[in-house]
C-alpha cells in the first residue's frame, strides 16, 4: 500500500518562544522517526509526504526564509525520509508550481493554487530563501490572479509501480484520470475555436493569428500555461 505522512511545518517556520509550542515540535519530531523506520514504512510500496511548507525550493542547503523550513529540521527529515525511501513530498504555501529534487531523489512539488496564484517576478529559488520582502516589488503585474485559467489543481496518480502527478488550471481539468495521464499530445490540441474563445481576439496584446502555428504544442496550450508561462510568451512574441 501507500504510506502518507502529513507534517505540520508551521513548527518548523515560524520560531516561537511558547513552551507548549516546543514540546509539540518535539513530539511531532519523535512521531515522524517513529513512522519513517517503522515496519509499517518498510512494508509500503511508496510513502508520500505532505506539508503546507516545502522544505526547501532551491537547494537543501538554503538559508531560511518564508517559504521554507529552518535549516537542522530540514536535514533531519530529509535524511529520514531518503533512508525510508519517500519519492515524493507535497507542499503548497507558495501559491505558484515549482519542483525541486533533494539530494536522495525526493521529489519536492509544490502546487499552485485552486483560488488566487501569485505572479512572481522572481524564481522560488530567490524568494525562499528571504525571510521577508517587498510584495509589490517581487510581483508582476498584475500580482494575483484567480479565474479559471490560472487557478488550478494537481493530479496524482499511484500504481504499484510508479507516482504521477500534473497540474491542470480549472479550466482544462479532464474528465478522467487516463485522460489526465495520456501521454499523447494530441489531447491537448485545441480546435481553432476553442482556442479564439478562450484567448479571444488577443493574447496580452499578440493577435491571436500569430499564435497559430504554436497552436498544436502542448506547452501553448493556453489553460495549461501558468501565467509567468504567459508572460514569458508574450515577451517572446513581442
Amino acid at each position: 500500500g501507500v504510506l502518507f505522512l502529513s507534517i505540520n511545518s508551521q513548527y518548523y517556520h515560524t520560531l516561537s518562544d511558547d513552551e507548549d509550542s516546543y514540546q509539540m515540535r518535539l513530539q511531532q519530531d519523535a512521531w515522524i522517526e517513529q513512522q519513517l523506520t517503522s515496519d509499517e514504512a518498510k512494508r509500503a510500496q511508496h510513502i508520500i509526504l505532505l506539508s503546507h511548507i516545502a522544505p526547501f525550493m532551491g537547494v537543501e542547503d538554503e538559508k531560511q526564509g518564508y517559504f521554507n523550513w529552518e535549516q537542522d529540521a530540514r536535514q533531519r527529515v530529509l535524511k529520514l525520509a531518503g533512508d525510508a525511501g519517500v519519492r515524493l513530498w507535497l507542499c503548497g504555501h507558495y501559491h505558484q508550481n515549482s519542483e525541486v529534487t533533494s539530494a536522495a531523489g525526493i521529489q519536492v512539488v509544490t502546487t499552485s493554487s485552486c483560488c488566487s496564484v501569485i505572479n512572481w517576478a522572481l524564481p522560488a529559488s530567490e524568494l525562499a530563501p528571504a525571510p521577508v520582502f517587498d510584495f509589490p516589488k517581487v510581483t508582476n503585474t498584475p500580482p494575483v490572479v484567480c479565474d479559471a485559467h490560472h487557478s488550478g489543481l494537481r493530479l496524482v496518480r499511484v500504481t504499484r509501480d510508479n507516482i504521477m502527478h500534473r497540474w491542470f488550471e480549472l479550466s482544462n481539468v479532464p474528465s478522467s484520470f487516463d485522460e489526465a495521464f495520456e501521454e499523447s499530445e494530441t489531447s491537448w490540441v485545441v480546435s481553432q475555436q476553442s482556442w479564439e474563445e478562450m484567448v479571444g481576439d488577443s493574447f496580452f496584446g499578440t493577435p491571436t493569428h500569430q499564435l497559430k502555428p504554436l497552436r498544436r504544442h502542448s506547452s501553448y496550450h493556453p489553460a495549461k500555461m501558468s501565467y509567468m508561462e504567459r508572460m514569458d510568451l508574450r515577451r517572446t512574441l513581442a
